[in-house]
């Protein structure tokens, strides 16, 4: 969550004219997504329960699974847009591939949210 807010307060400095802005933003919302790619790693080692313990416990570990790949793929994206903008590929004008990547960026951020308060807002045996 905190790295998309990065990612966001990069963007705008990027489209208020701030290349080096994007880049410390998007160094540090990379780095953000790579501590909550190996604590959500370790969360999952530390579960006390496995898929073969009901449903609850397959869907919970499915979608950790689903967050750990969209984790690793924000990675990617993210050491993508820090490299691109070391190099000045981005300006003021030119953001519409930022703007993509963005969307899945907030959607990572914003999908363990969701699972979080599906899980505790359910009730029991739904």
């Amino acid at each position: 969550m905190v790295s998309a807010i990065f990612f966001a307060i990069g963007f705008l400095a990027l489209r208020g004219g701030s290349q080096s802005g994007l880049l410390i933003c998007m160094a540090v919302a990379t780095v953000l997504a790579i501590a909550g790619l190996s604590g959500q790693i370790r969360f999952m080692g530390h579960l006390p329960f496995t898929v073969s313990d009901g449903s609850f416990a397959s869907i919970y570990i499915l979608l950790s699974g689903y967050h750990v790949y969209h984790l690793i793929l924000g990675i990617f994206l993210g050491a993508g847009v820090t490299i691109r903008a070391l190099r000045g590929r981005y300006s003021s004008d030119r953001t519409s591939g930022l703007s993509a990547i963005g969307y899945y960026w907030y959607w990572m951020a914003l999908f363990p949210v969701l699972v979080t308060a599906m899980v505790l807002l359910l009730p029991p045996g739904a």
